[in-house]
């Protein structure tokens, strides 16, 4: 026979399951970013605020600060920092050597990528 702790811990295993998957797809539009040329536009919309951005030749580095509560003993925000590295960036970013990006990818690929 099910009791209702049983249904309450059913109900907190869903909302655990919820919290995850939508963790994981903030995880991924956040690193999808790295292929935008609006980064901070598009950091602002989902309440980020930009702290940090590099590119390289073949790569792309940024750190987005979030707040999420007020500490009322210390009198601040407190803030969650995501880091996003992509080792490989192609998309619409103009910042990105894309032959230099193919000829490195191409040293470490299991085949022959151009005959």
């Amino acid at each position: 026979n099910r009791t209702k702790d049983d249904d309450d811990d059913d109900d907190d295993d869903e909302n655990n399951k919820n919290e995850e998957y939508s963790k994981a797809a903030l995880t991924a539009r956040l690193s999808n970013y790295c292929y935008k040329n609006n980064l901070k536009e598009l950091l602002e919309s989902d309440g980020y605020s930009l702290v940090y951005e590099k590119y390289t030749s073949v790569t792309r580095v940024y750190i987005a600060d979030r707040k999420i509560g007020f500490d009322e003993m210390k009198k601040e925000d407190i803030v969650e920092r995501t880091i996003v590295a992509r080792g490989a960036v192609w998309g619409d970013d103009q910042n990105v050597d894309r032959i230099r990006l193919s000829n490195q990818i191409s040293k470490v690929w299991p085949t022959q990528m151009h005959p």
